[in-house]
């Protein structure tokens, strides 16, 4: 590996006279990290990633996501997978980076957010960074696990909408996760629809509710529970 002063990488890199196998090979073998990537070409930013020259650093992660018309790139999610425990440890300047950037705050959230490429444990660490809950988010391309760590990270607000979704994924671990996570607030209201039997057992078998609350929310619902106990038994 190549060590050198970020300054001389980074004037070669930039160097017109450089043919471009010669700056490949040298992202290939320099061991010095870009802290900054805007002082380099933009036409080589998806090569600092790619070669894993690039300083993990949300300021270099946001800026190239702006650069590529806010879409995350092969080689950005791969560099995400490769330093995802040091950007979980940037959380605040994340934050700080995006403060009063609304637009921007909630494009990169939602673009990572949906980001099946992601490897599982980066997901989990990229979602510490994140503050953000999502009222009504299309998460059903995603694996399992990952809908699990949205629910366990408390991502995913309690609505009709988010509820769809969780119909949508059609899976019961998902399914009984969620309901799980926000039972307080799914026996406190009358308006959550299309409740199957599997999700009263859930309710059911709770041990975050106590006795009383269970006995009330099937008294107050008990016309559906008999209705879609009967649906399920033809």
């Amino acid at each position: 590996h190549l060590y050198e002063s970020e300054e001389i990488i980074i004037k070669a890199l930039n160097a017109e006279q450089l043919a471009d196998e010669t700056r490949e090979n040298l992202l290939l073998v320099t061991a010095t990290k870009i802290s900054d990537i805007t002082e380099v070409d933009s036409g080589l930013h998806e090569k600092l990633f790619k070669y894993n020259v690039a300083k993990s650093t949300w300021k270099n992660v946001i800026n190239t996501f702006k650069g590529n018309q806010e879409q995350l790139s092969e080689s950005l999610v791969s560099f995400i997978n490769m330093n995802s425990d040091s950007l979980a440890d940037q959380s605040q300047k994340y934050r700080s980076m995006l403060l009063g950037q609304q637009e921007l705050h909630k494009s990169i959230e939602s673009a990572l957010l949906k980001c099946d490429s992601l490897e599982d444990t980066s997901y989990e660490n990229i979602l510490k960074a994140m503050n953000k809950i999502w009222t009504k988010i299309n998460f059903t391309s995603l694996n399992k696990n990952k809908v699990l760590m949205l629910i366990s990270n408390n991502k995913l607000s309690f609505s009709d909408g988010n509820w769809q979704y969780i119909i949508d994924f059609d899976n019961i671990e998902v399914r009984k996760a969620y309901i799980e996570h926000y039972i307080t607030s799914i026996i406190s209201i009358s308006s959550i629809e299309n409740l199957e039997p599997s999700d009263y057992v859930t309710i059911i078998d709770s041990d975050k509710i106590n006795k009383l609350q269970k006995q009330l929310f099937v008294e107050e619902r008990i016309a559906s529970f008999i209705t879609v106990s009967n649906n399920f038994s033809k």
